[in-house]
């Protein structure tokens, strides 16, 4: 791709690990900065046509390009285009050579492109830290956008776990594990209030790997009362707070008052930091998430404190959702205990009524027949009414406990595969 014009050479690899510069300069500025790259442990490709600048960046992937100010000025026009087609070359550090002297302006595309700049000719000692520190850079953001993928992954897989159940010890058994692994922690404890909303609780979490730690007590109810302020500070900021405790925790402590659950439960020499978040929904909080580590500061970056922030969202919600459900399917159960004693109870009195109207209805056909004797007129037509009003309210215990037999006989109803039914429905074609 480069031409004639594009020397690649490359050295052994130095102090910076063989890093590779690729260097758009005129010929003999290319070899000055070449013999100083290659002293420094770097690789060098040096390009003085300017057209092959980028089939160059694009085949080599360097580490930097260093370009001198012609050849930038002659393609900063192309930036834009050159970006939006290759996005990928925005995090690649630029060191603007500028010519001696020069007190220019640079466009501002130009400007938004450069990492740094280094006058010609070069004093090599500057030209080396100005390209160790540009290349560190880049290596530190490209560390720190791989971990918060990671991360972001991480929550995802979190947030997927807890919005698959209506369990909500299946909730906090993801959430607790999870959040600790993903941003290092040691401990991970949650501490949720008494509240109308959901249902109290406290569980912890401990990384026991390698068997050295020993696990925390958790929040328990009685710590509520202290917890509550904390948590409607940190709610109504939508922040979080840091705090220290133990031998090393120095004179401040973080900005946060350590829990005294934690502090009875630390035991020996131990340090323990930690970050606390507010857990709730609306305009109110309804817990703490309480992470914390040994020994080590745990602090949340803004990626991490968001990521945390919105999984907490989703166990809030999943824990008023279990609660909704709870409490239907306990008026559920109760409703249908209601119902049972009611058939049990119309069978009950449809078994004493029809054992008396049967008797009833036996001994008026005996005495309308004449059994006991001949009855006056008026006594039998007295009778005769009798007997249909019995033979009426017979009827109506009969139908009572027919229609109470089919409803004691009905299929019951509970949870359904609510994917398995739609996977049932024909779909029309469009």
């Amino acid at each position: 791709m480069a031409g004639e014009d594009a020397v690649e050479q490359d050295e052994p690899a130095g102090d910076d690990g063989g890093a590779l510069a690729v260097v758009a300069a005129s010929a003999q500025d290319g070899e000055a900065l070449h013999r100083v790259l290659s002293g420094g442990g770097y690789r060098a490709r040096i390009v003085a046509d300017g057209a092959s600048v980028l089939d160059e960046v694009l085949e080599a992937g360097p580490d930097i390009l260093l370009v001198d100010l012609p050849t930038a000025l002659a393609h900063v026009d192309l930036l834009p285009g050159i970006l939006r087609r290759h996005p990928a070359l925005a995090t690649l550090p630029v060191i603007l050579l500028l010519p001696e002297g020069w007190t220019g302006e640079a466009p501002e595309a130009l400007g938004r492109a450069v990492s740094d700049v280094v006058f010609l000719p070069v004093r090599p000692a500057e030209l080396l830290h100005r390209t160790s520190a540009a290349i560190a850079r880049r290596r530190r953001h490209l560390a720190q956008r791989a971990s918060a993928g990671r991360l972001r992954e991480d929550m995802r897989g979190i947030s997927a776990d807890i919005r698959a159940t209506n369990d909500p010890a299946v909730m906090v058994d993801a959430l607790l594990p999870g959040v600790g692994r993903a941003l290092g922690a040691h401990h991970v404890a949650l501490q949720v209030f008494d509240d109308g909303r959901v249902a109290a609780r406290g569980s912890s979490w401990t990384d026991t790997a390698g068997g050295t730690r020993a696990a925390l007590a958790g929040p328990g109810r009685e710590h509520q009362e202290d917890a509550l302020p904390l948590a409607l500070a940190l709610w109504e900021e939508s922040a979080t707070a840091t705090f220290s405790t133990g031998p090393g925790a120095g004179s401040d402590g973080g900005n946060a008052p350590a829990p005294d659950w934690l502090r009875k439960s630390i035991a020996g020499p131990c340090t323990v930091h930690g970050v606390v978040a507010a857990l709730g929904e609306g305009d109110t909080p309804f817990g703490l998430l309480w992470i914390m580590s040994e020994e080590q500061p745990q602090a949340f970056s803004g990626v991490a404190g968001a990521l945390t922030q919105h999984v907490l969202g989703n166990l809030a919600h999943g824990l008023i959702q279990a609660q909704l459900i709870a409490r239907q399917q306990q008026a559920v159960r109760k409703l249908e205990s209601l119902n049972r004693a009611r058939i049990d109870f119309v069978g009950t009195v449809n078994h004493e009524l029809r054992t008396p109207l049967a008797s009833i209805a036996g001994y008026l056909e005996m005495i309308l027949d004449g059994v006991g004797g001949e009855l006056p007129p008026e006594a039998h037509t007295m009778l005769q009414a009798v007997e249909r009003n019995t033979a009426k309210l017979s009827g109506l215990v009969e139908d009572i406990s027919a229609r109470s037999s089919q409803e004691s006989d009905a299929p019951g109803h509970g949870p359904g595969d609510l994917v398995h039914l739609l996977s049932d429905v024909p779909l029309e074609e469009p």
